[in-house]
């Protein structure tokens, strides 16, 4: 039997004139992100690199929280009548739409739609600040938190929301978010080469490639960051940059570049700068390079952001290179 809800999809496709690029509507759990991220990355090609980062930015953040919400309401509704599904579609003036809908509980839906009013009415400023000022905060259960305001940034504010009863006990929540689309531009590779390295970790398809050389003095994160545990990941740098500490005074060069991370990713990073902050106030010399996509604005204020809550480290902003690994 063909969902309800499948239907109101469906029924989106004339109404916008539109064209399905791509859809999931299976289990939504971290380990099939990957595999997802990479199917739709191949559903991207004709796109140019600023609006394909920003549909794989909106694209992670969407898929994880209803994989969060999947698993607080997993023994609820019937999923085959409500399932959890994310599409693409491209409607005939060339703009993209993401359309998400999954179960929510009812108890949430009035803080769900008090967030969306309160971010509805915020320009791009407004947006910023009130990311730099959620950023440390831990998230609350069951509450649109910093990927919300993320995909509010990414997509300039262009959302819409619809709630629909689904059963006695739940409800369907439907997340629309709009970018324009832009020139084409072909895709490029990307390939990494290091050597003299006391610490490394080869980079995965949801993790960094992390460096830490006594030899070079220089520590290392490039590529993309969306850890299934991001916590556990990013912990064992804290435990190196302690090794790394001890002893004396020492002098480290930081180079950060990753074209892609995720909200909980930005968190560990503030985390991680702010560490090497306390490292530095303790006599230690360090410096920042934050390596940013030319286009990539979020990413430059982001750097900003974290410089400014480091303010004992020096930051340089640099163009991203075009051979910094993403997978």
């Amino acid at each position: 039997m063909q969902s309800q809800q499948h239907i109101v999809f469906h029924r989106d496709l004339p109404a916008r004139k539109a064209t399905l690029l791509y859809a999931y509507d299976t289990a939504f759990d971290e380990a099939h992100l990957p595999e997802q991220r990479q199917l739709l990355k191949s559903c991207c090609t004709g796109l140019s690199s600023s609006l394909q980062r920003t549909v794989m930015s909106v694209f992670v953040e969407l898929f994880e929280n209803i994989a969060r919400y999947s698993a607080l309401s997993a023994s609820m509704a019937d999923a085959t009548i409500f399932p959890d599904q994310l599409w693409l579609i491209r409607d005939d003036a060339g703009s993209l739409h993401f359309m998400s809908g999954n179960l929510i509980m009812p108890a949430t839906a009035p803080a769900l739609q008090n967030r969306f009013k309160t971010l509805s009415k915020m320009g791009a400023d407004e947006l910023r600040d009130h990311y730099k000022e959620r950023l440390p905060a831990s998230e609350e259960p069951g509450r649109a938190g910093l990927g919300l305001i993320e995909i509010a940034r990414r997509t300039h504010n262009h959302l819409t929301t619809e709630i629909l009863p689904a059963d006695d006990k739940q409800l369907y929540f439907i997340l629309t978010a709009t970018f324009e689309n832009s020139e084409k531009e072909p895709s490029m590779s990307e390939t990494v080469s290091h050597s003299q390295i006391a610490f490394e970790r080869k980079s995965t398809a949801r993790t960094p490639y992390i460096s830490l050389s006594d030899a070079t003095q220089e520590f290392i994160i490039e590529g993309e960051s969306y850890p299934e545990h991001v916590t556990d990941f990013y912990n064992q740098i804290h435990a190196h940059l302690e090794r790394y500490f001890q002893g004396g005074e020492h002098s480290l060069a930081v180079r950060i570049g990753l074209s892609y991370f995720n909200s909980g990713s930005a968190r560990a990073l503030l985390d991680v700068l702010m560490a090497l902050n306390n490292y530095a106030e303790a006599g230690n010399q360090i410096t920042l390079c934050w390596q940013c996509d030319e286009e990539d604005d979020i990413g430059r204020e982001f750097a900003q952001d974290i410089a400014s809550r480091a303010p004992l480290i020096p930051l340089t902003l640099a163009d991203l290179p075009r051979d910094t690994p993403s997978e």
